[in-house]
């Protein structure tokens, strides 16, 4: 939207909440632009910031109470590293407003531990567990948590289990890494090589980077796609 809005016309002007609000959006959906950032992304935050979007206000807003801090404290602590790799915590819903948001807020902190290729945190809430799911570019979550019933991106996805317990949740998760690392789920492209990149302009509005890479795909992977009529080559390329 706020990139929409530069371009209707140059009499058009935003007013203060609405772009804190939109630059609140951002910086949760970027994780605080570290995940799907781009030159567009930061060029959207200048245009908000030129109508107005107090940056120090909005992270005011955003900070925790002590109570939520040490329940997040608490959960970090007592979180499980699976096959040394994979951080499983639980997060208490008792005296939080948002359990299921407060969760995926202690999922993108675990992706600051190092070696941890993905996160997933678990709340009780309303009889059921959710489960919030994170990476940063080894692990499709999305296919994970597809698997439980949910669903949402490559990098971030969630799930909601009923009738379970929190205990039975984690060991359903680590049934899913397990089927993951023996190659008996398809986890999307195993890998992207990065090649290059180059510099294109098409007009002064739009421009930015041209990145070149090859996806490698697993085994797994080949056995999911559509046989061309030159298998030779296919196996080649893929």
């Amino acid at each position: 939207v706020a990139e929409i809005s530069q371009y209707i016309g140059s009499g058009l002007k935003l007013k203060s909440a609405e772009a804190e609000a939109m630059y609140a959006g951002i910086m949760i959906d970027t994780n605080y632009f570290s995940n799907k950032t781009g030159v567009r992304t930061f060029e959207a935050m200048a245009y908000l910031r030129r109508n107005g979007a107090d940056a120090v206000r909005i992270r005011k807003a955003f900070r925790e109470d002590i109570d939520e801090y040490k329940i997040r404290a608490a959960a970090i602590q007592d979180t499980e590293l699976y096959e040394g790799v994979f951080a499983i915590a639980e997060s208490k819903s008792e005296g939080i407003e948002s359990p299921t948001v407060f969760a995926s807020k202690i999922a993108n902190s675990l992706l600051d531990i190092s070696n941890v290729k993905a996160s997933f945190v678990l709340t009780k809430y309303r009889g059921k567990v959710y489960i919030s799911a994170r990476s940063i570019d080894e692990v499709n979550v999305q296919v994970m948590m597809e698997r439980l019933g949910g669903g949402g991106h490559i990098n971030m996805a969630g799930a909601q289990l009923e009738n379970v317990e929190v205990e039975e949740a984690k060991n359903m998760i680590k049934q899913e890494i397990d089927s993951m690392i023996d190659k008996t789920h398809l986890t999307g492209i195993g890998k992207l090589e990065f090649l290059g990149g180059n510099q294109i302009i098409l007009t002064d509005e739009y421009a930015g980077l041209c990145l070149m890479y090859t996806a490698i795909h697993g085994e797994e992977d080949k056995k999911f796609m559509p046989n061309p009529n030159d298998e030779e080559r296919f196996l080649k390329d893929f």
